[in-house]
């Protein structure tokens, strides 16, 4: 049998099949459009099908009575015009329901696939099939107020393995990495960003440190949010562990509200974990606090910050995409065709 010439092997397969059995079909239906052979949909059941229910309806004909008929004499029929130079693609058939179900030589199935592999090399599963259309295939995307995890990493895979299959089916692929550079989150960090990178040098990965800058910025809203002045409070963990615990007690003892006592207790611990983790993460958090101790709002402010860049400032562009550069450093070995600020689409 000749070897498969196209790039698109299971369609060539496929067309193979209806040709060779296209005589023993019109031999028993010579009037008759015949249905085009179809992937079967479970192969414990058929390789290949093709769907006679369409022409059973017009002819008022049970389908499956029909398709046992039909499958009947292939064997004899096949036998009787087989060309003895060359090998049959289909081994046998048989009716089921409203399905003439083929299964196929698959010893000349795989010296056919083996060899087009062969001759192909990697393009071998590639088709033009989707040529002339387009698609866009957002991945990645990490935030860049937050450090780099696995779940990224499954991301990235997940959008680069389905831009090369898609690629491989003939699209015309586009992949972009949208930037999140909106939002409250992002308003927080860049704030403390652009108060702090100046005056210190990322002691832990770039994107870490940009992540802990927006954890950081955070606990001290929630702090402001229940009526503490982050000032105060730093400077009680600076005069050690015993004064921060005494501090921290008699600001839950005064506290009245049963749900602001609540998150004091949960946003004391937060600060003095953030703080202590590691000594880069208390240098940090120090400077952090020396910077913003002042700001009577976090939150306005850095909404402020967030409207400036929204409404297109220059200084507040500059400070906002040398933050998602730094950020997006972590990832720089990923290259896609687009990446997409927010603001921007």
């Amino acid at each position: 049998m000749a070897d498969l010439l196209s790039m698109d092997v299971a369609a060539e397969l496929m067309e193979r099949v209806d040709k060779e059995l296209e005589p023993y079909l019109r031999s028993k239906e010579p009037e008759m459009d015949l249905p085009k052979v179809q992937r079967s949909r479970d192969l414990a059941k058929a390789d290949l099908t093709m769907l006679w229910a369409p022409v059973c309806a017009r002819r008022k004909i049970k389908p499956n009575e029909f398709t046992a008929v039909l499958a009947a004499d292939y064997e004899a029929f096949a036998a009787a015009n087989k060309d003895s130079g060359k090998a049959n693609l289909v081994a046998r058939v048989a009716g089921e329901g409203p399905y003439f179900n083929i299964f196929l030589n698959r010893g000349e199935v795989f010296r056919l696939v083996i060899r087009a592999v062969k001759r192909l090399g990697k393009k071998f599963g590639h088709t033009d099939s989707m040529k002339g259309k387009r698609v866009v295939v957002e991945h990645t995307s990490s935030n860049p107020n937050a450090p780099l995890h696995i779940g990224n990493l499954r991301n990235v895979m997940i959008g680069a393995h389905l831009s090369r299959i898609m690629k491989a089916a003939g699209y015309d692929v586009k992949e972009a990495f949208y930037v999140n550079d909106l939002g409250a989150q992002i308003g927080l960090t860049a704030l403390a960003y652009t108060r702090c990178y100046h005056l210190m040098k990322p002691a832990m990965k770039v994107d870490h440190w940009i992540g802990s800058m927006y954890a950081i910025m955070n606990t001290f809203t929630e702090l402001q949010r229940l009526g503490v002045d982050i000032g105060e409070i730093g400077d009680a963990f600076a005069k050690g562990s015993e004064a921060a615990k005494a501090w921290c007690d008699a600001q839950v003892a005064a506290a009245t509200d049963p749900k602001v006592k609540e998150g004091l207790i949960e946003y004391f611990d937060i600060f003095q974990d953030i703080r202590d983790r590691t000594p880069e993460h208390t240098a940090l958090f120090d400077l952090v606090l020396t910077e913003t101790r002042k700001i009577p709002d976090i939150k306005v402010e850095a909404g402020k910050l967030n409207l400036s860049y929204e409404r297109q400032n220059p200084e507040a562009i500059r400070i906002f995409r040398k933050m998602v550069t730094d950020c997006l450093s972590g990832v720089q070995g990923v290259r896609l065709s687009i990446y997409l600020c927010v603001a921007e689409i």
